[in-house]
């Protein structure tokens, strides 16, 4: 850092650990080394009151980890929060960083750079990433940041924090109201007049709300947890649909890894007793196609091999064949 960085920033360091045994010798050390930067005001050394941690033993336990990782997990979330309630009021924006790092120079200058355009042409962001992995390298305003804070203090024990900063994303994106013009941003997801369904189905892990029902409804996306060889996401239709055209898209804007890596389109006809594959998905989880098979009683993705990634899927839009008015103004199907 030079001396004008030194002036106008604050480095917050957490001592998060339980045993003020273990604290008292670690923050002595800690001073002694940078005692420079503690004296200047640059580095200021928290530690948490043992009591501010709950009972770590009756955690509840979710997406296979291990009651050990559950525990890690946990205490994280609450470290960051701390750290977040600590550092709040004490600057423009929040830069979550952790101790086993290595920054390149002007790393700051760079930031604070980006952040000033972004804050140019989108005033409204939220959070700014400069690192892909966890929860490092997030920029938040502090103005806003008592958002994220809420939302941490209500699933800290259910996700990681990088699962949690993802959630919340993609919750704070969500938008009741429909933006048009050249200055609206992507949409997560891309909402179609399917025809009706008599249910909907799928083995994968659903995550919170985001149901294949209401991404067919055009409602959200479908948003699953590593999806297993075998798992399906199924739509049966209320009656036999000549389903002329078909599209899947997985990923959004925001989640760009969580599609479908390896996975086919199947559609069931009314005179077949099995499933036949129509499509692959490509490189990108996408699939789109056309299809002439005649009415089918529904149509499906089924995951060829096990993915190591959540999947999300953006868009659904199943095309049955046109109908056409006819000069008595009754629907008449194109048969």
């Amino acid at each position: 850092m030079s001396d004008e960085e030194r002036d106008k920033n604050l480095i917050v360091v957490l001592i998060a650990e339980i045993h003020m045994d273990y604290v008292r010798p670690l923050v002595e050390k800690i001073a002694n080394t940078f005692k420079e930067f503690i004296s200047s005001g640059l580095v200021e050394l928290v530690v948490p009151s043992p009591f501010y941690y709950p009972d770590f033993e009756n955690l509840p336990s979710n997406f296979g980890d291990s009651n050990k990782r559950v525990m890690w997990r946990t205490k994280q979330n609450l470290d960051v929060l701390y750290t977040m309630a600590y550092a709040r009021s004490r600057g423009t924006y929040y830069l979550m960083l952790e101790d086993d790092i290595t920054v390149k120079e002007r790393f700051i200058e760079q930031i604070l750079e980006f952040a000033k355009d972004k804050t140019i042409s989108n005033p409204d962001w939220y959070v700014l990433e400069f690192c892909n992995i966890g929860g490092i390298g997030k920029l938040f305003k502090t103005s806003d940041l008592i958002y994220f804070m809420t939302y941490i203090q209500l699933f800290y024990k259910q996700m990681p924090i990088d699962w949690l900063l993802e959630s919340y994303i993609a919750d704070s994106s969500c938008s009741l109201d429909r933006t048009t013009g050249n200055n609206a941003p992507d949409p997560l997801f891309f909402p179609h007049d399917n025809p009706a369904v008599e249910r909907v189905f799928t083995d994968i892990q659903i995550f919170r709300n985001h149901t294949p029902m209401k991404a067919y409804e055009g409602e959200t996306f479908f948003w699953g947890m590593k999806p297993a060889k075998g798992s399906v996401v199924e739509f049966w239709f209320r009656e036999p649909t000549n389903v002329v055209r078909y599209t899947f898209r997985s990923g959004n804007v925001m989640h760009e890894r969580d599609r479908f890596y390896n996975a086919v389109v199947e559609a069931l006809p009314i005179r077949k007793r099995k499933f036949v594959v129509v499509d692959t998905f490509d490189e990108f989880g996408f699939a789109s196609g056309n299809l002439s098979l005649g009415p089918l009683v529904a149509i499906r993705i089924r995951v060829t091999r096990s993915s190591n990634y959540w999947v999300i899927l953006s868009e659904i839009e199943i095309v049955p064949r046109v109908r056409q008015t006819s000069k008595e103004g009754k629907a008449v199907a194109n048969a």
